[in-house]
């Protein structure tokens, strides 16, 4: 189904789970805390999923489709990753290794799975404002295999100055130790920052601007003296990929919780959008946004909140003209994921408040 998944969605209305050609039950009630979920899909066939337990860490397990008659449906509740996470930022897998980006007791830590199955933490040494996954973002290199943190850090000229916020890109380097690069200072430190990286390796981050009179999302690569801007009026959540063109696809909730779309291809350094997903959704605190791109660009996913804070899936073919929406049954605000599989597979892991279960649902042809 996996290949007719958006095509069947923007034809006609259907509840998600019809959608899907699997449900799989993750984490049952003790050991998830209704959100704070992600996935790397990029094994043909595998999905690793990490997410927020209930005891406020990070635990992580690997779905296995050849293995259908050992684990659909069925408790898994996952292995330990680390003890207190206030917000998991990410899961990638490079070549063998695994890695999870996690907001660690305010640091910013990339933690990787070792042979024997234990995790070995990578502290970048930097700290950031907040706890709530409003000032960090995630990912790893896929040419290097070397992750990257976007965040706003605090910093404090002595005991008795107001804390003072700094905008930072922290690159691992090729012997482990971290590198920070100052961004654009101009920013609230309240506001949220997205990043990924190309398949050529380029790290592109996305987060806000705030000018009296021009409110921008600035986006682009890390790099760049300039980036291309997007328009934007107090925007809470965003999000931005790549596909395998370098082409960028940005994700952007306004303050009224519409939520609109942007493209910009390798060609030109100009935004083209907005269009718009939903109109009116999650008004004034929408906990999170995500899109994920298949390979080549041509089948678009993301997670958008209605006006009731309800989750919904949301899909559209290559040229974005037309989005369908749907929603997941039993799914209120939360941080879920959504990801495509080597072979366009689409997967899409969130907490069923209703059956206080993880699950992990999963179209595939």
């Amino acid at each position: 189904m996996g290949l007719l998944l958006m095509p069947l969605l923007l034809a006609r209305p259907a509840s998600a789970q019809d959608l899907f050609d699997h449900v799989i039950v993750i984490a049952d009630a003790e050991q998830t805390n209704q959100g704070h979920v992600a996935l790397d899909a990029s094994q043909p066939g595998k999905v690793d999923i990490a997410w927020r337990a209930a005891d406020g860490g990070t635990r992580y397990t690997q779905w296995d489709r050849a293995g259908l008659n050992d684990n659909h449906g069925i408790v898994i509740n996952g292995e330990k990753v680390c003890g207190l996470t206030h917000t998991l930022l990410g899961i990638r897998r490079h070549d063998d290794a695994l890695y999870v980006g996690a907001n660690n007791h305010k640091h910013l830590n990339q933690w990787s799975r070792q042979a024997d199955g234990s995790w070995e933490n990578n502290d970048s040494g930097v700290s950031v404002a907040g706890y709530h996954g409003a000032t960090a973002d995630w990912d790893v290199n896929p040419k290097t295999g070397r992750g990257g943190f976007i965040g706003i850090t605090t910093t404090q000229a002595d005991e008795a100055a107001e804390p003072s916020f700094q905008r930072v890109y922290v690159e691992q380097q090729e012997d482990g130790q971290w590198k920070t690069t100052t961004l654009d200072p101009r920013h609230q430190n309240s506001t949220r920052a997205a990043m990924t990286y190309t398949r050529t390796g380029v790290p592109i981050v996305a987060y806000q601007v705030l000018e009296k009179g021009n409110e921008t999302i600035v986006a682009g690569a890390v790099t760049a003296r300039r980036t291309a801007e997007a328009q934007a009026y107090r925007w809470f959540p965003l999000d931005i990929a790549s596909d395998a063109t370098s082409t960028l696809h940005l994700l952007v909730v306004l303050h009224t919780g519409q939520t609109n779309y942007y493209r910009m291809t390798p060609r030109n350094n100009r935004w083209v959008g907005p269009a718009t997903i939903i109109e009116a959704g999650h008004y004034g605190d929408a906990v999170f946004t995500r899109i994920a791109v298949n390979a080549k660009g041509t089948r678009i996913a993301a997670l958008v909140q209605d006006k009731e804070g309800n989750l919904l899936l949301a899909a559209t073919n290559q040229r974005a003209e037309q989005w369908a929406t749907v929603p997941l049954p039993g799914a209120k605000a939360q941080a879920a994921d959504v990801a495509f599989g080597p072979d366009s597979e689409l997967y899409v892991c969130y907490h069923d408040a209703e059956a206080e279960q993880l699950k992990l649902l999963v179209a595939v042809d």
